[in-house]
């Protein structure tokens, strides 16, 4: 068993890999401490390994790495994005320019897609990617989150941030809160769309295409058909980073 976790920049998300199959475990907010880590963690079987995508920073790694030694003396590998892993050559130059979590998500985007996907991660920022058929990565492009874009605007004109779940893309609408909302969300799915047909162009016939992140079930209902919400593509991809490196394979 295999214990999987996903550093964010909001959130940890952990679950983990057994018998070939992820099995999800849970969230904790950052900020939470090594304490909250423990108890999540606590009732688990000894894992073989603890594997980690990190953009969330050195302090939550660290927590991360205090909690699995307490519990299994387990040293926590770090996921960094290289040339090449699991089927996947990275397009950046530097390849560890790449953000960890994308990577992932390439990683588990290869493996459920052989013929290639848009990839879109919607977090603190919504990441658009593509992956030919070869496991080619042609690269992609970071836009502004969907959530941190209204707390912004809704903050600068101060304004009370409503739920986005309550957030549509009606327009006109006649309250300034659903306006900034509606705006947020309708300007979230403009770029989100105009991207990802941008790398479909350059793909393939067919190519899947995948929506994940903390903000992509708010997004995934507005996208029309084709889409896939695969809630869990980035800890899918840390377990085939994972099993890569097990093989000596992960670049």
């Amino acid at each position: 068993m295999i214990l999987l976790v996903d550093i964010g920049n909001t959130h940890l998300r952990w679950g983990v890999w057994r018998e070939g199959a992820l099995h999800p475990g849970g969230a904790v907010a950052r900020g939470g401490g090594e304490g909250r880590l423990r108890e999540a963690w606590a009732g688990l079987a000894p894992p073989a390994r603890v594997a980690v995508s990190n953009v969330g920073g050195e302090a939550a790694a660290a927590q991360v790495r205090a909690a699995s030694l307490a519990l299994w003396g387990l040293e926590p590998r770090l996921l960094r994005p290289t040339a090449a892993c699991a089927g996947v050559v990275n397009a950046y130059p530097r390849p560890d320019r790449l953000g960890a979590d994308r990577w992932a998500a390439l990683l588990a985007a290869r493996a459920r897609a052989p013929q290639g996907a848009v990839v879109v991660d919607c977090g603190s920022a919504i990441t658009v990617d593509g992956l030919d058929a070869a496991g080619r990565h042609l690269g992609g492009v970071i836009l502004p989150g969907l959530g941190r874009m209204y707390r912004i605007l809704a903050h600068e004109i101060g304004l009370d941030a409503l739920p986005l779940a309550e957030a549509g893309t009606e327009i006109p609408v006649t309250d300034t809160a659903p306006a900034v909302a509606n705006g947020a969300l309708c300007a979230a799915l403009g770029g989100l769309l105009r991207a990802a047909a941008a790398v479909e162009a350059r793909l393939g016939p067919a190519p899947a295409r995948l929506i994940t992140g903390g903000d992509a079930v708010l997004l995934a209902p507005h996208l029309g058909p084709g889409w896939t919400l695969a809630p869990h593509l980035v800890l899918e991809g840390v377990a085939r980073w994972a099993l890569a490196a097990e093989a000596g394979e992960a670049g």
